[in-house]
C-alpha cells in the first residue's frame, strides 16, 4: 500500500467523492456532514493500492499554547480502511509519517499524537504499539498529563462538548462495521477490558493520546519489526491480529 499526504485544498472533487464513498462504507454519514468538516484538517493520509483508494485518515498538526509551555498537537481521526487491507498497517505507517512531518515543521517542541477512539482498535494502538500512552489501566495521572489532555481537546479542529477521557463525537456518524465490536473473547485482553469498562454510549469514544517522542517512535518501529518476524515464522501473537 502506498500512502500519500495531501492538504484539503489540493484534493480534487473526484478524490473527495472517493474518500466519502470509502468513509461511508464504514460509517453512516450524510455527504453534507462529511463535506462540512472536510477542510477543518491540515492534511489527509490516503492509502492506495494501485490507483484505488483503500484507506484514509484525517490529520491535523498545529502548535498549541499551554500555561507554561507550547506543544504540538497531531490529531488523527475519521479513519477507514477496507477490510482486506486492515493487516497492512495503514494507521501505524500514517502515524509515523505524521510524527515525522510534525518533527520537521516544529523541531523544538514536545509533540503529542491523539484521537477519539470510538472503537477499541485505535485504543490498542496507543496501549500496545506505543511505550507511553494514555489513558492506561492501573495508572494515576499527573497534573501535566491531565493539562495536556485538556489542551488537546480544547484545540481540536472539531469541538468536543466536554473535557475528560470519555467524549461524544462532534461529527455525528454511526459505525457500520461489526468487525470492531467487542466479543467475549476480546475481553480476555486486559487492555480491551479496560476500554470496555468505560461503557461508552453510542457516538462516544475515549480520548486517547501519547507523546510523539523518539522513544515512542523507536518502540513502535521495533515492535513492528518483531511482529513481522513472528508472522514470517508462524508465531503471530493474539495482539498482532487486532488493528
Amino acid at each position: 500500500m502506498k500512502i500519500k499526504f495531501k492538504k484539503p485544498q489540493n484534493i480534487s472533487q473526484d478524490e473527495k467523492q472517493a474518500m466519502y464513498q470509502l468513509f461511508s462504507s464504514c460509517h453512516s454519514i450524510d455527504y453534507d456532514v462529511y463535506d462540512a468538516s472536510f477542510k477543518l484538517y491540515s492534511d489527509y493520509a490516503l492509502g492506495y493500492e494501485g490507483d484505488r483508494l483503500v484507506a484514509l485518515s484525517a490529520i491535523d498538526i498545529k502548535l498549541l499554547n499551554l500555561s507554561s509551555s507550547k506543544i504540538v498537537s497531531i490529531y488523527m481521526g475519521s479513519s477507514c480502511v477496507e477490510p482486506e487491507y486492515r493487516s497492512a498497517g495503514f494507521i501505524q505507517k500514517a502515524s509515523i509519517k505524521a510524527m515525522l512531518k510534525a518533527a520537521l515543521n516544529y523541531p523544538f517542541y514536545k509533540k503529542y499524537i491523539w484521537c477519539l477512539a470510538a472503537t477499541y482498535k485505535p485504543y490498542m494502538f496507543f496501549s500496545k504499539v506505543l511505550k507511553e500512552g494514555y489513558p492506561k489501566r492501573n495508572t494515576i495521572y499527573s497534573e501535566k498529563v491531565l493539562e495536556t489532555r485538556d489542551s488537546l481537546i480544547k484545540n481540536c479542529p472539531v469541538k468536543y462538548g466536554q473535557i475528560g477521557w470519555m467524549n461524544a463525537s462532534p461529527v455525528k456518524w454511526k459505525l457500520k462495521d461489526d468487525a470492531n465490536r467487542i466479543t467475549s473473547s476480546d475481553l480476555n485482553d486486559p487492555d480491551v477490558a479496560f476500554y470496555h469498562s468505560f461503557n461508552l454510549p453510542e457516538d462516544h469514544g475515549i480520548f486517547t493520546f501519547a507523546p510523539a517522542s523518539m522513544e515512542n517512535l523507536i518502540f513502535h518501529v521495533k515492535n513492528a519489526s518483531i511482529k513481522n518476524v513472528r508472522k514470517a515464522i508462524g508465531m503471530t501473537p493474539l495482539t498482532a491480529s487486532r488493528g
